[in-house]
């Protein structure tokens, strides 16, 4: 199903496969968005009345401290650590200094597994967590093989993610719907390969997080499940697929650069891909994107919404404390607060050294406009972020294939005067037109 394959490439740009000996990818698909080291994230941070800090309590001595089912990293462990690490992290360091965020295991159905009625945790690549009572204090740099702290990671964030939306806005629509999540794989998925990647799959109800390589792209480093804000994207796309699974219809918007049968390169409406194709991307076709860039940006707005202080990802991916970059484009919606949506299209864009051809418009370039629009209406002065919250999970259901930022802008128009009475009669309807128009989109 076309819904599955749009999602496989959900969060982390696939590495691109070689063209005539001329292209290849820059790295892992993500390049470092500004020099490593410290970075004033000081922000207009709205006020959720919830902070992901008081999800868990910060003790130094937490791996021995019984009060606490687990210890994790507070969002990742490059923004745990507040800068980058001396390279890039790999399995087995001992990071017991940051490791220090103590919590409580919540929701389980079983004391002796990471499973809830939503979601259920395992790791191919390592073996399943044991519990005493309950609890696992793991320390990850016993981990060589294991990979538990990467699946504590994942129930711990999943479920915060699904029990803080839930609490703010009444509705989290991938409730209750049993997910399988694969924390740790080194195989690849229906073709999709586990490395530098990590992927929602509607068709096996599953969410996929494989591992980051080293700069060659050789061999595995770590998971890339230590990063809570990657995983809470790939439940955003579950999110909104069990709200309106939109996306299982083609999006004439919508594109696929890819390596032909010839190994040349070509690009095809996304309904006209061949089996002989490998698909090296999909992009819109203007800046004012397509559903499958939606896609991309309401999957970021949901951790955004549990980090809105770091509104970025890719931090420990990247090594970098100002996270990760889709070709051009930084995952980080501090740094691309005067950007327009031409300046995204621009951006996610590639020059193909065999051809000198250049594409612009990367789906996940375009998701980070997406975000980066939904994140200016969520901290202006004159929004309550709450009711913005309300608005976002009423709008997924509203989404169509054919979709774009301006057929957003109208769901979002319709919603804040719908809702104007739940919100105490106030119409956001200005500040929604406003930030919109900022961005480059109008009416």
């Amino acid at each position: 199903m076309f819904s599955k394959t749009i999602q496989k490439y959900s969060f982390l740009v696939l590495a691109f496969v070689l063209l005539n000996g001329a292209f290849n990818n820059c790295g892992k698909g993500f390049q470092i968005a500004a020099p490593l080291g410290k970075m004033d994230l000081a922000s207009n941070a709205p006020s959720t009345g919830t902070s992901s800090k008081s999800a868990g309590v910060f003790d130094a001595n937490c791996l021995q401290n019984n009060a606490y089912d687990a210890c994790v990293f507070w969002k990742n462990p490059v923004a745990a650590r507040g800068s980058a690490f001396p390279s890039l992290l790999k399995k087995g360091t001992d990071l017991t200094s940051i490791q220090n965020f103590g919590v409580k295991l919540e929701n389980r159905i079983d004391g002796q597994a990471l499973t809830s009625k939503s979601i259920r945790v395992y790791a191919t690549g390592g073996s399943l967590p044991v519990f005493q009572n309950g609890q696992l204090r793991s320390n990850y740099r016993d981990e060589s093989s294991s990979s538990w702290t990467a699946q504590i990671m994942s129930y711990f964030w999943l479920n915060f993610e699904e029990t803080e939306i839930k609490k703010r806005t009444g509705t989290f629509y991938a409730s209750g719907k049993s997910i399988a999540v694969d924390a740790y794989t080194l195989t690849k998925d229906n073709g999709s390969d586990p490395a530098n990647n990590g992927f929602f799959s509607s068709a096996t109800n599953r969410i996929f997080m494989g591992y980051v390589t080293d700069a060659g792209g050789t061999s595995a480093q770590h998971e890339v499940s230590l990063g809570s804000e990657t995983l809470m994207h790939e439940m955003g796309h579950a999110n909104l697929y069990y709200a309106n699974p939109f996306n299982s219809a083609y999006d004439s918007k919508l594109f696929a650069v890819v390596a032909d049968s010839n190994n040349k390169l070509a690009e095809r409406p996304a309904a006209g891909v061949y089996t002989s194709d490998t698909v090296l991307f999909y992009r819109c076709s203007s800046e004012l994107g397509c559903s499958a860039a939606i896609n991309e940006g309401q999957a970021d707005f949901h951790y955004m919404m549990i980090f809105p202080e770091k509104p970025l990802a890719m931090e420990t991916f990247s090594n970098n404390i100002n996270g990760g970059k889709d070709f051009s484009v930084p995952r980080n919606a501090l740094l691309t607060k005067n950007w327009q949506v031409k300046d995204f299209y621009n951006g996610a864009s590639y020059t193909f050294a065999s051809s000198n051809t250049t594409k612009s418009g990367e789906i996940h370039g375009m998701g980070s406009a997406y975000a980066s629009i939904l994140y200016e209406i969520y901290t202006h002065p004159q929004m309550n972020p709450n009711h913005f919250e309300k608005m976002f999970v009423e709008h997924l259901k509203m989404l169509t294939a054919e979709s774009d930022f301006r057929t957003s802008l109208n769901i979002f128009l319709t919603l804040s005067e719908n809702m104007s009475d739940l919100f105490g009669g106030t119409n956001y309807s200005a500040v929604i037109t406003e930030v919109f128009k900022k961005k480059g989109v109008s009416n």
